[in-house]
């Protein structure tokens, strides 16, 4: 039945969610990212992010998908789902990228992290859920708290 559900519903309003689209797994290359989203429409250097490459795809006009390719592999990715339901969309990312482990919540519905602590989710009340390999966003976190102490 629920085949049938998930059939008609993907007829009448089409891929609005992320199960409805391929989740590449983190640690993957940019082949893969390619193989399941076509060519980015746009790709940058991020001057903040030493050594990273950001790919943004737009697939099945619905849903957005930014990759951050560091040390030759994908380490983060953000979806952006305009037209779709978080809380689902949000247990297609614990799924895809937990191994079926429990995540532990660090903020209800913003911060979490995989049981094994490799994987970080983090969302917030727009359409956005941010996925990312520990590593890397300890990276990323060192490179902010660089920048705010030359703030001071």
């Amino acid at each position: 039945m629920e085949y049938l559900v998930d059939s008609v519903r993907l007829r009448l309003i089409g891929p609005h969610l992320l199960c409805d689209i391929q989740q590449v797994p983190l640690g993957c290359g940019l082949d893969d990212a390619l193989s399941a989203y076509g060519e980015p429409y746009e790709q940058w250097s991020d001057d903040d992010l030493p050594d990273t490459q950001t790919y943004s795809f737009e697939v099945q006009d619905l849903h957005l998908v930014q990759i951050w390719v560091w040390k030759s592999a994908v380490h983060q990715i953000l979806f952006t789902s305009p037209r779709g339901d978080s809380s689902q969309d949000l247990q297609t990312v614990f799924d895809a990228y937990g191994g079926g482990e429990e995540w532990t919540t660090w903020t209800k519905g913003y911060r979490y992290a995989s049981s094994d602590d490799s994987v970080r989710v983090w969302c917030s009340a727009m359409p956005v859920i941010g996925v990312g390999t520990k590593e890397f966003v300890h990276f990323r976190e060192s490179l902010e708290s660089d920048d705010n102490d030359s703030d001071n």
